[in-house]
């Protein structure tokens, strides 16, 4: 019984399958565990696999065993488009990328037909910024936006719980922030869908949180642009960046997270001296600290505001190329845990209300959350603590 073959399989959905997962015949078979011969005869149709073969393909591409019944693939994925701002060789996005993103379509697709269960938005945000003359006023109509007022990081106890309370600001207006799992930063930092409804945001959480509150007010931007793109965005790369659009979004986004008045305020800032261009590392990392950015925002704010050169935050900028960091063990984490802060609770209490409305199924839920259902209970708790 355990040689017994899949009958009426489609060759050509194996293929499919396989080339949508972004792997090669050899990476695919490595993963199957069979020649890749063998794999090349499956797809010709010359030879069929065992069920236990199909349903480990189907692991491996992430796709349910019936799938390989159909007569024709399911419509193309979506893929933003990319920019590549260190390397001017455009290549392919990775497996754990492709899978990522399908992750976010279906949430995003889940999430427009259950819009009924949650709160009503509006969404006219998306697209409404026309032109980018003027970065600091549109990064004062993003803190306006947001409802962001003096001392909104009060009691922040640290960068995660800083990026976790502008995170909260942004899904307040209806957009659905994600947290992509297994993507080198190398490849991807962020990633945006700027369309109504529920736009989305999605950011590394192999980067530091530091960058990825950076990341997530630089993408809110291109929504606002009305912008559907995947950057791998540098916090200090606006004099090198020949894209006047990532330009445009770095400046905002240091500015909505680093505003003129607080910055040249700050005691740190008000006891340097006037006119010396040069800053330390301590007087860079204090402000970084105060205002929970990366010292290459603080020293990119102060060229902007001129209290620094371009020679000197050139100098300092070269220091920092060889980065981004990726972001440090926060420790060990329940699955529960790891669901709420990958998809964020709006979204979990969305399929919660839906489900308790007859909407969606239990294994809906597990699909979305990716999840088993035995953590369903723990994933309630946390939302009822305000995880």
């Amino acid at each position: 019984m355990g040689r017994t073959m899949a009958l009426y399989v489609n060759p050509g959905m194996l293929q499919w399958a396989r080339e949508e997962s972004g792997l090669t015949i050899e990476a695919a078979a490595k993963k199957i565990g069979v020649p890749p011969a063998r794999l090349i005869r499956w797809e010709e149709g010359s030879e069929l696999p065992t069920i236990p073969q199909l349903r480990k393909m189907a692991s491996v591409y992430h796709r349910p065993t019936a799938i390989f019944y159909l007569n024709s693939p399911p419509p193309r994925l979506e893929m933003p488009d990319f920019r590549r701002l260190k390397s001017p060789v455009d290549f392919p996005p990775s497996p754990e990328l492709i899978l990522e993103i399908r992750k976010i379509h279906q949430r995003r697709e889940a999430a427009i037909m259950l819009a009924e269960f949650g709160p009503q938005y509006s969404w006219d945000f998306v697209g409404s910024i026309k032109d980018m003359s003027d970065p600091e006023r549109h990064a004062e109509d993003i803190r306006s936006l947001l409802g962001i007022e003096n001392g909104f990081l009060k009691g922040v106890r640290n960068d995660y719980d800083s990026f976790n309370r502008w995170r909260s600001a942004v899904e307040s207006l209806g957009i659905l922030v994600f947290l992509l799992r297994g993507v080198p930063v190398e490849e991807m930092r962020g990633l945006a869908i700027g369309k109504k409804p529920y736009p989305v945001i999605a950011v590394n959480r192999k980067d530091s949180p530091r960058a990825r509150t950076f990341t997530l007010i630089h993408e809110l931007c291109h929504v606002m642009m009305g912008e559907s793109t995947i950057c791998d965005i540098e916090e200090d790369g606006n004099q090198f960046n020949p894209n006047a659009k990532e330009v445009f979004c770095n400046h905002v986004a240091g500015a909505v997270l680093v505003p003129r008045t607080a910055l040249l305020e700050s005691p740190t800032v008000r006891k340097h001296e006037r006119g010396r261009e040069r800053w330390t590392d301590a007087e860079l990392g204090k402000l970084g600290s105060e205002f929970h950015v990366s010292k290459e925002v603080i020293l990119r704010r102060l060229l902007i505001l001129g209290r620094t050169t371009h020679e000197f935050y050139g100098w300092m900028a070269e220091q920092w190329r060889a980065r981004p960091t990726e972001a440090k063990s926060g420790g060990r984490e329940t699955v529960p845990e790891r669901v709420v802060r990958v998809v964020g609770p709006r979204f979990v209490d969305l399929l919660m209300t839906a489900h308790s409305e007859g909407a969606i199924t239990l294994d809906d839920i597990s699909e979305l959350l990716d999840m088993k259902l035995k953590h369903l209970d723990a994933v309630e708790v946390l939302l009822m603590k305000g995880a």
